[in-house]
Formats: C-alpha cells, structure tokens, sequence
C-alpha cells in the first residue's frame, strides 16, 4: 500500500538554506516500507517552494506533488514555486515553464466536474 507520510527525520536529505521565515517539511512516498519518492519543500505566507521532488513513476511523481500542493492550499498558500527542474511538472500541467504554480486551488480543481462531462 502507497503512503505519502510527512517526514519527521531531516538528516537523510540533503537540506536547501533557507531564511528563518520558512518552515521546512519533508514528505515520503512508502510503498512497502521502503521509500520510493520525497520531496523537500518550505512554507511562507505567500508561497510554497519545492526544492526537490522525487519519483521514478509518472503517477507517483504526481501524486507526491499533489500532496505538497495540497497541505500548501490547507495553510492557505495559493502559489507554488519548483525549484527542482523536471518536465514533468508542464507536463501534468502543475506549472507553467518556469516552475511556477500561479494559483493551486485551480491545479487541485482542475477536474472539478470531469465526471458530469458529456462524451
């Protein structure tokens, strides 16, 4: 079963510098007890900035963005900011080419009524 938990130990990761105002989170991916994805991100009031984000899966890269994005949208941040470059990101349309996510709730509702579309 794939769990995507927020990582308590900081001392596995490299670490970006960042300025006192930031709060720094880890998350992890565990499929079978072993860590298949992370991402390394920090929050201000404005904005949440992902320093690395980790995954050899398409969908589980997704889906540990996603989480980041989404514990950004419950404090209330609306902008994210991946520092980490990877295509991935335009092409699951969570950023645009400069790894900007102008407004998260837009990227979390993006399929809001997907299921009530006409084939």
């Amino acid at each position: 079963m794939l769990e995507i938990l927020e990582q308590r130990d900081h001392t596995r990761y490299p670490l970006p510098v960042i300025s006192a105002s930031e709060e720094l989170c880890i998350v992890e991916a565990m499929e079978e007890g072993e860590v298949a994805g992370h991402a390394i991100f920090t929050y201000t009031p404005e904005c949440v900035r992902v320093y690395a984000c980790t995954a050899d899966a398409l969908a589980l890269f997704d889906g540990i963005a996603r989480t980041v994005l989404f514990k950004a949208a419950l404090k209330g941040i609306h902008r994210g900011e991946f520092l980490c470059q990877d295509d991935r990101l335009q092409k699951l349309k969570l950023t645009d080419e400069h790894g900007i996510c102008a407004d998260i709730d837009a990227v979390l509702n993006g399929c809001q009524g997907c299921r009530h579309a006409e084939n």
